[in-house]
């Protein structure tokens, strides 16, 4: 019997070129939903609200950093911006930016008026009349699902009704 000679073939050049570029695109893809989607893998940015009236936002993410600012206002929305383990880099209506603790900040969403002249419509219509005038720094509880052509049905403390979106702080341009 004759023996076959052991087998030297290589794989060709081209093939690794090809596993090299798809595992440098896999990497990247990876890389990308990191910065797209924090720690909890949920998207950034998003906006969420304040749990308690009397919230500490530090320099860094974590304890040992010095507080920046105490914020005072329970329910104020605020956006994140930034993921690390269990902090949230976030920024408030007037640009202040710091970190906060995960279990001080809560998924439900609010509306802050930030427009002096903001009005409380009576439809989403465009020739909707005015229900009530809302002063600026008012808080409005609302559910994203309730936005539409411009406007947010929300609840002024009691007082139902549509407010236009370029009038409040509490939303991405895409919602």
């Amino acid at each position: 019997m004759k023996k076959m000679p052991k087998s030297t073939k290589k794989m060709p050049k081209r093939t690794s070129l090809g596993l090299f570029f798809l595992l440098s695109l896999f990497t990247s893809f990876l890389l990308s939903t990191d910065l797209l989607y924090g720690a909890t893998k949920r998207p950034v940015p998003r906006f969420v609200s304040l749990r308690s009236s009397e919230i500490k936002m530090r320099v860094g993410p974590g304890r040992e950093y010095p507080v920046k600012w105490v914020l005072q206002r329970k329910g104020l929305p605020v956006k994140v911006i930034a993921e690390y383990d269990t902090w949230r880099q976030v920024e408030c209506h007037d640009g202040t930016s710091g970190w906060i603790h995960q279990s001080l900040l809560t998924g439900k969403r609010t509306l802050m008026v930030t427009h002096e002249k903001c009005r409380l419509l009576s439809s989403a219509n465009r020739d909707a009349h005015n229900t009530a005038k809302l002063t600026p720094l008012t808080l409005l509880p609302f559910k994203l699902k309730d936005c539409k052509s411009g406007r947010c049905y929300v609840n002024a403390q009691g007082t139902k009704g549509w407010v236009p979106k370029d009038h409040v702080w509490g939303l991405l341009d895409n919602e």
